[in-house]
């Protein structure tokens, strides 16, 4: 039996998506057994769309379950694609950015998977892998998360043998009824480390090309329920990691020195461009804030505000933002 949340409904009209294709859904009922599931008519009109994690009401009929009711969310994962927002997973207790420690390793993106993460409600574990093609590196490389991470995500590293050792590891964090998300680039590990937690070969896995990049080899997302109850979903590599309109305190959590800094400034509306006592200026002439840091600050700051804007909205934005710069240059003299 599956753990499922308690719902007010008998637990026999209750089911979880473990794929989308379209209009077309797999679910699992609580019992284990999967099925192939669409939604009635009024909820497609409604526009409702099932996502991977979700629970849903519905009524089996032979081989066929139609859901009646998507079921309320704990938490979202989603990044912001163009002007639509894309959904990895709901429902999700664990985010394990996964990061190769060769050629992928980066602490810029990092951080964005990060914000992601903060911003879903999920609790975010940073996984390295292929730990031995950086022979003698590893622990720097951990010390230069940890100082993106200030010591408050978990990090652990592996070698591409290293199986017994990943497999104890996540499965600290993957008791029953819990359910994570393999995230990161194409080819950095995230289909082997599945296979581990099957204890298969299930899904496919290819080896990475000779410029050291990965090769993509998933290609949809699909939730997957381990022997012990726990849910792991899969999803296929990812190019590149937007900010949605929601994410700007949850980038301040990521940046917590920034934020931290910001109040010493000498005003507490500081723009942090050229006031008079401003810790974050001040900082950064001193080099104890990273200028590399600040930019990538700066950078995911504005992209949340522009999330989801037309390219109409976002000139306008950019042209208030121009004119609320020019105003509180004026202002500073002004002040006390």
């Amino acid at each position: 039996m599956l753990q499922f949340p308690k719902f007010d409904l008998n637990e026999t009209n209750v089911f979880r998506v473990t794929n989308v294709n379209h209009d077309t859904y797999q679910v699992v009922s609580f019992t284990g057994e999967s099925s192939v599931a669409q939604l009635t008519g009024k909820l497609y009109h409604q526009q409702q769309r099932p996502v991977i994690g979700d629970y849903v009401a519905g009524k089996s009929n032979a081989d066929l379950v139609m859901i009646d009711k998507l079921l309320p969310r704990q938490t979202e994962l989603k990044r912001q694609n163009g002007e639509q927002i894309q959904m990895f997973g709901v429902n999700i207790d664990y985010v394990f950015i996964t990061m190769a420690l060769n050629e992928d390793f980066n602490l810029n993106r990092l951080q964005r998977y990060l914000t992601l993460a903060y911003d879903s409600g999920a609790t975010p574990v940073i996984l390295l892998t292929k730990a031995d093609l950086v022979a003698g590196k590893t622990d720097e490389q951990k010390l230069a998360v940890d100082s993106v991470t200030f010591g408050a995500v978990e990090c652990m590293a592996f070698s591409r043998t290293q199986f017994d050792q990943a497999h104890r590891e996540l499965m600290r964090f993957l008791k029953p009824g819990k359910t994570g998300i393999l995230i990161g680039s194409s080819g950095v590990g995230k289909s082997t480390l599945l296979n581990l937690l099957l204890d298969e070969s299930r899904i496919a896995t290819k080896a990475i090309r000779d410029d050291g990049k990965g090769r993509h080899t998933t290609t949809t997302r699909e939730l997957h329920y381990l022997a012990n109850g726990a849910a792991m979903i899969d999803s296929p590599g990812v190019r590149s990691v937007g900010i949605n309109a929601d994410s700007a305190d949850s980038v301040d959590q990521v940046f917590k020195r920034i934020k931290v800094l910001s109040r010493e400034c000498r005003f507490k509306d500081c723009q942090h461009i050229s006031e008079p006592g401003c810790a974050v200026q001040q900082a950064l002439k001193a080099g104890a804030l990273d200028q590399h840091v600040w930019e990538n600050y700066q950078k995911m700051i504005i992209e949340a505000q522009y999330a989801g804007l037309s390219s109409r909205e976002i000139e306008n934005a950019k042209l208030q933002r121009m004119m609320g710069g020019k105003q509180v240059h004026k202002q500073i003299w002004k002040r006390p």
